[in-house]
């Protein structure tokens, strides 16, 4: 599983950030959550990382940014948070912070 569990005070996601290698298990992970339409463009500099990521989602295509993350709520929706954000709102899931 590529996705880790993050809390906020009233729900838990899953969630995973674009990074510079894993856009290949995000598009897997996308199509496996009923995404039909995704693609990704290159780094001009350094084709072989991507820098941006579009998806289909219920609010239209989104575009994310490295390090942005995709989120899968209770009810199955996904949608994009830029990281400032997203590490702003959410911490780890409980059970998944070791003691």
């Amino acid at each position: 599983m590529i996705t880790t569990k993050f809390d906020t005070n009233t729900m838990t996601v899953e969630a995973v950030m674009l990074g510079l290698s894993n856009a290949g298990e995000i598009v897997d992970w996308l199509i496996e959550n009923g995404v039909t339409k995704v693609s990704w463009e290159l780094d001009k500099l350094d084709p072989i990382y991507p820098t941006r990521l579009t998806f289909d989602s219920l609010i239209g295509e989104v575009t994310l940014k490295t390090h942005d993350y995709i989120i899968k709520d209770s009810y199955g929706d996904l949608y994009p948070m830029d990281a400032d954000i997203f590490e702003l709102t959410y911490h780890k899931h409980l059970e998944d912070v070791p003691e």
